[in-house]
Parts: C-alpha cells; structure tokens; sequence
C-alpha cells in the first residue's frame, strides 16, 4: 500500500516569506538552506541550487523516518517537511518537524546515482486494485475504461484467454493494431489488470500490461482535417472530427496557443492526459498525479495547470516537457472536493472554492466557513482574500478579464461580483434557482449563467440587467464557453446535447447537436476558434469545421 503523504499547508497561521525562499515552498525551506549551508561552509540560496523539491509527511514518531541506532524517540504521530536540495552535485535529504524546533539531515546521496526502487508497500498501487499482495508488485495505472473502445499495440500480441488469470487458456488472439472493444473491468489479479473484451465475437480477458509495459490502449481516432475558424455564418454545419476515450474525468481545458488539450485523468489513471491538437492520433503525453481531479485550467502564459483534488487540496503544475520543478505548489485550500478553482489573468493569484475553508479568518457561522471562497497569491503560497456569502455550494467562477473582479454562482441561486481587493461583492443577484456555470465574454462586458432548470441568461457586467433568458436545454446547463472574440457562446446540459448561440443575438440555437445519450459536463473552444471540445464521463469529442468541406 502506497505511503501516505501530505501535500499540504496548514493555514491557521498564514505564512510570511523570505526573499531567499523558493516560490511554492513554505517559509521552513530556510531551516534547510541554513543547515546545508552550515554542511557545505558557505551559503547557499536556492538560486544556487540545479533542483530541490518538498513535501509535508506525517512519520509515525518522532525520527521523521531518519532513526539513529541507539536513540529512542516519542511514538507520536509526527507532521514534519521533508526538502531534498541538490547541490554540487549532491542531493541533501533535510527535515525540519512542523513546529521548527530543529533540523536533521536525514541522508545525502550522489545526483547521478540511480534511484533506488522503494518498497512494495511505499510504490503507487491503482485505487481501482485492492493493495498488493505480499511479494507481488502494485498495481499499473490504467487507460481504459468499460465501453470504450481499445487496441492492441503494435508489436503485441493481445491473448484473449477464458479467465482472468496468465495461466487460463487462450480462446483466441488479436493481432498487434486491431481494435476491440472493452466490455467490463478492471479486474485486479495477481499484479495484473484485466478487461473482459469481445474480438471476431469471442468474448474473454485481456491483460492491460506488465512490469510498466502496456500491452492494449485506448482506440485513436483519425488525424484531424484543415480546421476552419467556427463563425455565426458556418456553425450550423458543425460536425465531429474526433473521439478521444479512456479512463477520463470530464474536466478539460485548451491551452493558450490551441495546441494542447488537457484532460483530468479517471480513477486509476489520477494525473492529467494532454493530447497535441495537432496530432490527436498519436498516444497523450500523461502526467501522473495521486489524487483525483475535479477542475483544470491553465495559466494564462500555458505554463501551468491550476488543479482542484477531491480531497480539497489544490495543485500548480508546470506541464512544460523540460520544466525543471513540476509541482512548484501544493497545498490544503479546503476540507473536500474542490468546486471551481480559477487562475487570474496575472498568473500571480488563483481562486478555489470547495467544501469547508481551510483559513484563520474568524467566520460567523459553520454556512460561511462551508462555502467561502479563498483567493491565493502563487509567490507566497499565502490567503489573499476570504470572500463569504455564499449559502450554498460554489458550483463555478470567472475572473474579471482584467482581473481585481471575481464572479461567482452557487446553488444557493446567487450572482456575485466581488472586488477581490475589498472582499466585498459589488452587485449581487437573487435568480431562486440553483445555477452551475458561469463564464466572461472577452471583453467583460456580459457574462453567461447556466441554471439547474435548463436556461441560459446573459447578463450586463456593470449593473446586471439581463439581456435574454433562453430555454437552453433539457435538464441542467452544466458549462457555458464563449469563444475568444465573444461572438459565439457554446453551452451542454443533461440532455448530451452541444448547443452554439449567436452571442450577439441568442435567440436560437445557430447548431443543435446530440452528442451522446448521457450529461455532457464541460465544454470550450480552442483559442483559435476552430475547435469545440465536449467532455462526458470517459469521453471527449472534437467538434469542428473541415477545410476540406
């Protein structure tokens, strides 16, 4: 079973940060830099360092995992940071308990040295997998899910055997390429995860891999045509271009530049899936993480992704392929389930809102605490603003285009604007019905509002009169997306239909699609305007335009 680990800031006491502290790491990195100066005989700031990265672990007593032969230590559960920070070659292990009463080295080691594979017990093993068994190795991630459809890698051979087990026989075999479909699963056997498959209409079981090796993946779907930039005049003739299908989460967002989608990764498969628009036929690159995402966006300079967890916590990840730190900050924003996190337009802040804030701001009820918005400076990993009103969950958010103003809706049926700086919501509207989404046309001038009971309003950002309320779809409005010169407006719903409006004039539907028989829960246009991107559980589907006709 994997050891548990804390990436977590506790926010009772906020932060002050030095000026030789690294951004993303919390202020106690200076009790390392202090002792490794203290080791080499010269000081050292992290701009000396080549690499250094942190964490915060709980270590069943008081040696922080680093036990002296000889010595006794309290047997309490001890919360304490652990910094690794190469210098000169050398990786210096250094942990300094929660309360700052000391530091230890706990080892140091040669960069370059391979790294040691750590224990069973220690290495990641799928949540969807019970542990591993003792002498057997953990569980591999899995891509694929029940109902999509998969392939054999080239080079492979996919034995389809009667039982889910390595000694079954074999009731067929699908050569390397061919494609199949994935009937249930996963099966958790002996290190090995298995899917029932039905190939030339002979049902069995596949093996997904070995060793870290798969032997089947996820169905690609064709290179995409000439795309054409999608207009008012050319949406009705919309079609799909592509399915991307795996064990996804229906979280996605596109980068600045249009080239890369990011997809949050399903359980078993916890990370990110980041497919090149360019090349959607070729495997994404996949970014491992450990806990399960609800929300993505990226930076506004496409460096990084801004990640909610269901354990309320919060991520920044460099997605860059040569970044030299990928998670330059981790931390505990709520006590569960993030709802809406957000970047600012500065790169500088984020919003996060989700289920119990983590904050020392005196709260005049258990409803403030419960659905408070928090706003955090990236440098300091520090509490800008607690925004509170809400009574209900906060279901989404949109930073002001220009940034100082958030918009914010809940199910408790409200609109706020808040000016991030006073903390305080400078207009704030009562429409009685749950709503789910929100979203900024380019220049700030209206915002969108999806409702639980299935409409779409557009709303005046300087005073909140409404512009037109549609009866948009069948069930809840789940996202709403305008696309970057604000003159379309995307929204899907329950009902698994794409609808694309006339943001000027959305009196009606310019394109109606259905796109699948289940909810449809986020949407957006690629900057470039020549993609829609609809996600479902396990699916994404690409809509657009072909050069080609």
């Amino acid at each position: 079973m994997r050891k548990q680990i804390w990436f977590v800031l506790l926010m009772l006491v906020l932060m002050t940060v030095s000026g030789a502290q690294a951004q993303g790491a919390p202020e106690p990195i200076n009790d390392a830099l202090a002792a490794l100066s203290a080791q080499v005989g010269r000081t050292v700031t992290v701009n000396d360092l080549s690499w250094w990265m942190w964490r915060q672990e709980v270590f069943p007593d008081a040696s922080l995992g680093c036990p002296k032969e000889g010595q006794t230590y309290a047997q309490v559960l001890t919360t304490a940071y652990v910094f690794e920070l190469t210098y000169n070659g050398i990786v210096y292990d250094y942990r300094v308990p929660l309360d700052r009463t000391g530091v230890i080295l706990c080892s140091q080691r040669d960069a370059n040295a391979p790294t040691p594979t750590p224990p069973l017990e220690e290495q990641y093993s799928n949540t969807l997998c019970p542990p591993p068994e003792a002498g057997k190795p953990p569980y591999m991630r899995t891509r694929l899910v029940a109902g999509v459809s998969a392939r054999v890698i080239r080079g492979y051979i996919g034995d389809v055997r009667q039982d889910a087990r390595q000694d079954a026989p074999v009731a067929t075999q699908i050569p390397g390429g061919a494609d199949f479909e994935i009937l249930a699963g996963p099966l958790c056997y002996e290190g090995a995860l298995w899917w029932q498959t039905v190939y030339n209409g002979i049902t069995g079981w596949v093996q997904e891999g070995q060793d870290g090796a798969f032997f089947i993946e996820p169905k690609a779907p064709n290179p995409l045509p000439p795309l054409v930039t999608i207009t008012a005049d050319n949406a009705a003739a919309l079609s799909e271009l592509a399915q991307l299908a795996g064990n996804l989460q229906p979280a996605l967002d596109f980068s600045p530049d249009s080239n890369y989608l990011a997809v949050v990764g399903g359980r078993g498969s916890e990370g990110v899936w980041l497919y090149n628009t360019a090349a959607v036929e070729l495997p994404p690159r996949i970014i491992e993480g450990e806990d399960l995402f609800t929300t993505i966006e990226y930076s506004a300079n496409g460096e990084r992704l801004l990640l909610g967890a269901v354990d309320g916590s919060v991520r920044l990840w460099n997605v860059a392929a040569d970044a030299r730190l990928r998670a330059p900050l981790f931390l505990n924003s709520h006590m569960s389930n993030i709802s809406a996190a957000r970047y600012a337009p500065d790169n500088f802040s984020f919003a996060v809102a989700g289920q119990n804030a983590l904050s020392s701001y005196s709260f005049q009820s258990e409803t403030e605490r419960a659905n408070a918005i928090l706003v955090w400076d990236v440098e300091s990993v520090s509490q800008q603003s607690v925004l509170v009103g809400h009574t209900g969950t906060v279901t989404d958010m949109a930073y002001y285009p220009t940034g100082g103003q958030l918009i914010s809706v809940s199910e408790d049926g409200s609109i706020r604007i808040w000016d991030i700086v006073l903390r305080t919501p400078r207009l704030e509207l009562n429409i009685g019905v749950p709503l789910t989404t929100v979203a900024y046309r380019f220049d700030g001038a209206i915002f969108a509002v999806g409702q639980a009971d299935g409409l779409v309003s557009i709303y005046a950002n300087a005073d909140g009169q409404t512009f037109i309320t549609q009866n948009a779809h069948a069930g809840a409005v789940n996202d709403v997306a305008f696309n970057s010169d604000g003159t379309l407006l995307a929204t899907v719903g329950d009902d698994g239909t794409l609808r694309v409006w006339n943001a000027l004039r959305p009196d009606s539907a310019l394109a109606t699609i259905q796109v699948a028989q289940t909810p449809l829960e986020s949407v957006a246009f690629s900057p470039n305007g020549q993609l829609i991107a609809v996600a479902a559980e396990n699916k994404v589907y690409l809509y657009g335009l072909s050069n080609d006709g």
